[in-house]
């Protein structure tokens, strides 16, 4: 199965009027490929008329499910139908107001627990 890399287009499980977002570069670090709780810089591709999400813009992206299998430290292999994003703006607010489905672990525990506390409380569980 392909890796998701730079360049690669997701979709978006919340309700801020963006349907699908292409990936631009990673937050932090050098890494080449995505992983599960990565934050990276998106611009909305298919997108709804609306004031809150405005073409040729950019913004950030939580990575909450890969289409390829993830294997965690446990052992456990998790992977999702399609690629799942979450929109933020620049302070790491979420942009909607809803999340369909669940969330990955991975964008849970430690500082990311904190810094995506309301995306945790809208979504519908972990898996």
């Amino acid at each position: 199965m392909k890796r998701q890399s730079i360049e690669s287009v997701f979709n978006v499980y919340d309700n801020s009027t963006a349907t699908s977002v292409k990936i631009i570069s990673l937050k932090k670090g050098t890494k080449s490929y995505l992983s599960l709780g990565d934050v990276v810089l998106t611009t909305p591709k298919k997108f709804l008329n609306s004031k809150d999400i405005q073409k040729k813009k950019k913004y950030l992206g939580l990575i909450v499910g890969l289409k390829e299998n993830t294997k965690r430290k446990n052992g456990i292999v998790v992977s999702s139908l399609d690629n799942k994003i979450l929109l933020l703006n620049f302070q790491y607010k979420f942009l909607g107001t809803r999340v369909y489905g669940g969330i990955c672990k991975e964008a849970r525990g430690g500082s990311k627990e904190t810094t995506f506390k309301r995306i945790i409380f809208y979504s519908q569980g972990t898996y």
